[in-house]
C-alpha cells in the first residue's frame, strides 16, 4: 500500500505504507503552551507547534519533536519520515488531544 494523506476540513489522517492510520495533531508542550504537563493542541502546521502527535485508533501514541527549521508541511512523505523518527508515548488515555480521533 502506498502512504497518503487525507483530509477532512481541519483534521489530518495519515495512512502509512503498511496500512495503518494515524491521526495527525500540532501540539505544544507544556509553558508557554499549557499549563505544566500538560498539552496545546494548534491548527496544522502552525509554527507554534513543538511536537507532532500521531495516534492510531488502536495501540500507542507517538509524538515527532520538531527540530529547528523542520518543515510542518502535511505531505505523505514528510509525515513518514517524521512517523519514523517519532518516539513511543504510549495510549495514555487521560491526556488525549482535547479534539478526538
Amino acid at each position: 500500500m502506498r502512504a497518503h494523506v487525507e483530509r477532512d476540513h481541519d483534521k489530518a489522517y495519515f495512512a502509512d505504507a503498511d496500512g495503518v492510520r494515524w491521526r495527525v495533531y500540532d501540539v505544544g508542550f507544556g509553558p508557554p503552551h499549557a499549563p505544566p504537563f500538560k498539552q496545546r493542541v494548534y491548527e496544522l502546521g502552525s509554527s507554534r507547534a513543538t511536537d507532532r502527535i500521531f495516534v492510531p485508533k488502536d495501540g500507542d501514541r507517538r509524538s515527532y519533536h520538531f527540530a529547528r527549521g523542520d518543515t510542518r508541511e502535511l505531505m505523505a512523505e514528510t509525515l513518514a519520515k517524521q512517523l519514523g523518527a517519532a518516539g513511543y508515548i504510549g495510549r495514555m488515555p487521560n491526556e488525549q488531544p482535547t479534539r478526538p480521533w
